[in-house]
């Protein structure tokens, strides 16, 4: 059996749990302020950009995740109770996203996305979706600095991260529909934009230019992946290099006063000779006599050497 273990080393333990809870106490009480903290700042720039002409509050998707019973906005600072009902981190951060209203709910809609998908480097955090919305609403010159950045854009990557781009700009501004598409198409990939152009329908609408973009790209991508490897083509330089060594050689060959031209082994071989001296009687391998070119071949292949050095 095993010893006890003493008194001391119990309260060793102890507090050394006790070390660990207050620690984790001061993480949750940290946490629950920013949390406070970027709720303001929500209502504050809700405020700010949202426009109250418009009246009602824009819809939102459903979530699979989070809390079913969300608290609202209400003028009462969320307890931290609130936040206990969320198993991860990420949950709040979409949480806080999906209450969002009018021009930051637009920008909040395709970060939920990609969180979502679990694609590209959206904020998983409460401190990482403080700055990142902070950078986006914080600058009074962020209109300028959008319309900066979305002439600059362009399609370096899939269709996809580049709409997810793209939404994020505009998010900051309040171009008609026509300037939008404009704008969008002039910063597509090339062969996107050609295929683009060339369908019977072309939409004139934003998403639906978004979404048949997207399949456009998909197929792009899946044709290039299914085909076929090529090999690569001899070059100019074998070509020629086996051209002229073969050159050489026959020339070469032909100097030898006995050299017998295919065309005359095709004649001896039809008159049943011998290829290699044009006598009857014997084949080629039991010629006594050996390579023989007739008078008639000896002269034509002089004037072919001739000719070939003219």
């Amino acid at each position: 059996m095993e010893p006890e273990p003493s008194i001391g080393a119990l309260l060793e333990a102890i507090q050394a749990l006790t070390s660990q809870v207050g620690s984790l106490q001061d993480q949750v009480k940290s946490q629950g302020k920013q949390i406070v903290q970027l709720v303001a700042i929500c209502k504050e720039t809700n405020n700010l950009v949202g426009n109250k002409d418009q009246g009602g509050v824009q819809a939102k998707p459903g979530l699979s995740t989070g809390p079913t019973t969300p608290p609202t906005h209400t003028e009462e600072k969320p307890t931290l109770q609130q936040w206990d009902q969320f198993n991860e981190e990420e949950q709040m951060v979409v949480w806080i996203l999906y209450h969002m209203t009018d021009k930051a709910a637009n920008w909040a809609l395709p970060i939920i996305g990609t969180i979502i998908k679990g694609k590209g480097n959206p904020p998983t955090t409460i401190p990482a979706l403080m700055a990142k919305f902070k950078e986006a609403f914080a600058n009074p010159d962020a209109k300028q600095a959008a319309t900066r950045k979305i002439a600059a854009l362009t399609q370096t990557t899939t269709t996809s991260e580049y709409i997810t781009e793209f939404r994020n700009l505009i998010a900051e501004l309040d171009w008609n529909k026509e300037a939008y598409i404009a704008q969008f198409t002039r910063s597509l990939h090339w062969k996107v934009k050609e295929l683009l152009s060339t369908k019977d329908n072309i939409p004139n609408n934003l998403e639906a230019i978004f979404a048949a973009s997207i399949k456009i790209d998909n197929t792009c991508w899946e044709n290039k992946e299914n085909q076929p490897k090529k090999n690569p083509a001899k070059s100019l330089a074998t070509v020629a290099t086996s051209t002229s060594t073969s050159t050489a050689t026959r020339v070469q060959l032909s100097k030898d006063p006995n050299y017998v031209t295919l065309e005359e082994w095709d004649c001896r071989r039809a008159s049943g000779l011998c290829v290699k001296c044009g006598q009857k009687g014997h084949g080629i391998k039991q010629c006594p006599n050996g390579w023989k070119a007739t008078v008639k071949e000896v002269v034509k292949v002089a004037e072919d050497i001739e000719l070939g050095k003219d």
